[in-house]
């Protein structure tokens, strides 16, 4: 009867965990979202889809940027399959200067965690960048953010090291 019960309560996790999404701006990441659909478009705050062909995978999905600043973020997209699962989403900050950046990527990476711990890792499906830079041509700093499905970032991996 032990036995029994700990086969079921091990399916029931590896269930909740396949299904268990992580959102972030919105969006749950691993969930799905029709952005053909232009209210659906309106409500999450991006533009027109755009078609990404990843030609060594052979692998297309479409992206779509924001129209405005969202949830402290000047900018994000959203990167959605053909099959409308939502594969990941961007955003990024601009920072006064790189001290401020660095901090700013701290408190992120703290709230990710605190959030989705069990999730953000390859064996919880999800994979979360978040990496200071600043632009060459302003020398503003900024922080950019990428939660995608590590399934996605494989794949996009795959993809630029075949350019190589």
């Amino acid at each position: 009867m032990k036995r029994m019960m700990v086969m079921v309560a091990v399916a029931l996790a590896s269930v909740m965990a396949l299904s268990a999404t992580v959102e972030f701006l919105g969006v749950e990441v691993g969930g799905t979202l029709d952005v053909q659909d232009a209210k659906v478009r309106e409500k999450v705050g991006v533009g027109e889809p755009v078609t990404v062909v990843l030609a060594n995978e052979k692998f297309t999905y479409w992206q779509c940027d924001s129209k405005a600043p969202k949830g402290g973020y000047d900018e994000f997209g959203v990167m959605v399959s053909t099959n409308k699962a939502v594969l990941g989403v961007s955003a990024s900050v601009n920072c006064p200067d790189e001290k401020t950046a660095a901090e700013k990527k701290g408190k992120i990476i703290a709230e990710f965690k605190a959030k989705y711990a069990d999730r953000l890792s390859p064996d919880g499906g999800y994979a979360l960048t978040v990496a200071t830079g600043s632009d060459s041509a302003t020398g503003k700093a900024y922080v950019e953010v990428d939660l995608e499905t590590t399934a996605f970032k494989s794949t996009v991996a795959r993809n630029n090291n075949l350019d190589k």
